[in-house]
């Protein structure tokens, strides 16, 4: 079945031409014997060297339930053990600053937040929309200007 053709598409013109032109390449042939192969391969692999959803059922729910408790195990007993022994320890010490670091940020996202909804409360419809439309062609902007320095640095010499 053949696509519909729009003349108004010169590049979809161009583009099927030239792949008209191209010679058909054929499928080595040992293609069929290769592919079969790994497909009995894959079937008869053992189930935890299988993609995950392929487990069975009862594997996938202990992984699932080992998952939670190791979790629950890190954030429920593993940092505030390591926050109770900060002073005890130069790990301890380190991992307590990098969670005050992270109390601060999120502290500061926190009181970002308010602030923007606060702002955005306040301003008009077309302000907004004109706000919102600028970051929109900025980061298109951004994007064509990175893709131009991609085939820029890109291109054979």
């Amino acid at each position: 079945m053949k696509p519909p053709q729009n003349e108004l598409d010169p590049l979809g013109q161009w583009t099927g031409r030239v792949l008209r032109q191209l010679p058909v390449r054929p499928a080595p042939a040992d293609l069929a014997h290769q592919v079969l192969a790994e497909i009995r391969l894959r079937a008869h692999l053992p189930w935890y060297q299988r993609p995950w959803p392929q487990w069975p059922n009862s594997h996938k729910w202990l992984s699932a339930l080992a998952l939670t408790v190791v979790l629950t195990a890190t954030f429920g007993i593993g940092i505030p053990t390591i926050e109770n022994s900060a002073s005890q320890s130069l790990a301890g010490h380190y991992a307590r600053l990098a969670l005050d670091y992270l109390d601060s940020l999120q502290a500061v996202s926190t009181s970002v937040w308010k602030s923007l909804r606060l702002n955005l409360a306040h301003l008009s419809t077309t302000t907004f929309t004109l706000a919102a439309s600028s970051l929109v062609a900025v980061w298109f902007s951004t994007l064509g200007l990175g893709a131009l320095c991609w085939r820029v640095t890109t291109q054979p010499r």
